[in-house]
């Protein structure tokens, strides 16, 4: 593909892992059951890379029930009112070019952040398909909080799921409202957790442009989760040389992650097939 048939296009998700509202000492770590956190973007915004051939643009757009501290996942209480799409084209607006969507607080644990990347597609003469891949993040280390299995420093990453799905951007407002709904009310949306922290390049989807003589439109879905799996839970070890020890437990909590930084630094779409 040569620099011609190329875009770069802009936007960073910066969240930063804030502890705002628990004073932990030492001898009650382990017994602390609930967290708040605020997820704050940095004023520097790096660049998001959206690598593709010359004939696609893409709008990016936030879910309003975000609102300013993101919203509950389905199964964060029984007692609450599940979060759900209405309205696809009221219920995701465009970004504002200061990104101060991005400037979120989420309460706690079970707390979710949704986008949509809009992808269009110029009329096509043969089948392309991309690949939407993580490109890149920056995952902030504790300076105090260590895994005792590993001996090495818990890591924001850890906390942090990504859901996708893809919608065909040509349905009615109708359908593209149902498959949205569908989406954002799962619990564990289908395919799960894309990002395990583990592989800067994780696959998060897939988008395919079919021939066509007319212009198309993709959908791409993302949601961004601060984990309330247990199998993200610290439980307190013990305290060696200035350094407190965790290690994975259910009996244990979310309270490691505080202070900690987590950015999505880039997402490439990649042409598939030639």
């Amino acid at each position: 593909m040569n620099k011609q048939a190329k875009q770069l296009l802009k936007f960073r998700i910066q969240m930063g892992l804030t502890l705002i509202s628990l004073a932990v000492a030492l001898t009650s770590l382990a017994y602390v059951t609930y967290s708040w956190f605020i997820f704050q973007r940095s004023a520097n915004i790096s660049a998001l890379e959206v690598i593709i051939e010359k004939g696609i643009s893409y709008e990016l757009k936030y879910f309003v029930h975000n609102e300013t501290e993101g919203y509950p996942s389905s199964n964060f209480s029984s007692t609450d009112v599940d979060v759900t799409v209405s309205d696809y084209e009221n219920e995701f607006l465009p970004v504002d070019s200061d990104f101060h969507q991005y400037t979120l607080a989420l309460r706690q644990p079970a707390y979710r952040l949704t986008y949509a990347l809009e992808l269009s597609l110029e009329k096509t003469a043969t089948l392309k398909q991309y690949e939407i891949i993580v490109g890149g993040f920056t995952s902030e280390q504790s300076s105090l909080y260590y895994n005792y299995a590993t001996n090495k420093a818990i890591e924001s990453k850890e906390a942090i799921n990504i859901y996708t799905t893809v919608i065909d951007g040509d349905l009615s407002n109708s359908l593209i409202t149902s498959e949205a709904a569908s989406f954002v009310i799962a619990q564990n949306p289908p395919g799960g957790d894309k990002f395990d922290g583990n592989d800067k390049f994780a696959k998060l989807d897939e988008v395919s442009f079919g021939e066509s003589a007319n212009s198309q439109k993709k959908i791409f879905l993302f949601t961004i989760e601060f984990s309330n799996d247990p199998d993200s839970y610290y439980n307190f070890k013990h305290y060696s040389q200035g350094l407190m020890f965790f290690e994975k437990s259910p009996l244990g909590n979310s309270n490691v992650y505080q202070n900690l930084t987590f950015s999505l630094d880039s997402i490439l779409i990649q042409r598939k097939n030639y």
